[in-house]
């Protein structure tokens, strides 16, 4: 296996993860109760993807393309005061500069608004480490769904075969399967490490710097 390309998640991967989306999961939820087509209740548990999920097919695609813009509008106003006191997390900077010095092509593939991540890139000065950015903004769906990544493949002009997907969640797991490339699980973010291995990552890491390490050993396993 030749990997070309590594694409990365943010929230939880190369930043600390601090996203507390209650307050938006809110005012979300009486959006769509609005709608009087679900009852969304906060103590259930929904993430925002899986409540926005439930009601896709329930109204004609104006109404909900109208409605993914007044939510996605919620969700940027928390983002962009967030992306203000963000923490890089330790090693990523000499991460992905090792990455670039192999010759890989670096991406970002997250959930997140393109204002809030470009912050975060201006914030850390990562524009020479990272090749593409692909946010909400990009794709009809998000992570799960493989489209996201699928789109920073066509733009890397890679093949899933040659590419590797890292993240902290098991949203990043399903997105790297349903787009048939290799999923890297890294437990630094909220989701445990267990969490994270009963959901069948190809690979697990402790640390974003054990990234480097492991596309030599795929490199010497290949050879």
């Amino acid at each position: 296996m030749n990997i070309k390309a590594i694409l990365f998640d943010m929230d939880g991967t190369l930043t600390k993860y601090n996203l507390n989306y209650y307050l938006a999961r809110v005012k979300i939820a009486d959006e769509l109760n609005a709608l009087n087509i679900n009852s969304f209740k906060i103590h259930q548990g929904m993430n925002i993807n899986s409540m926005l999920t439930s009601v896709e097919h329930k109204i004609p695609e104006t109404d909900y393309n109208l409605l993914l813009g007044r939510i996605y509008a919620i969700m940027s106003k928390y983002e962009l005061e967030f992306a203000k006191k963000v923490e890089i997390l330790p090693g990523v900077q000499n991460t992905l500069q090792i990455l670039k010095n192999y010759g890989l092509k670096i991406a970002i593939v997250t959930n997140n608004g393109r204002a809030a991540s470009k912050k975060v890139i201006d914030k850390f000065s990562m524009h020479d480490l990272i090749d593409v950015l692909i946010t909400r903004e990009d794709v009809y769906r998000c992570k799960p769904n493989g489209e996201m990544v699928k789109k920073a493949m066509d733009i890397l002009k890679v093949k899933s075969n040659e590419t590797l997907f890292v993240g902290d969640s098991i949203v990043d797991i399903l997105a790297a399967r349903n787009s048939s490339v290799l999923s890297v699980a890294v437990p630094s973010g909220p989701t445990k490490s267990i969490d994270l291995i009963n959901n069948l990552p190809n690979y697990v890491v402790q640390y974003i710097s054990d990234i480097p390490i492991l596309v030599d050993g795929i490199r010497t396993e290949t050879n």
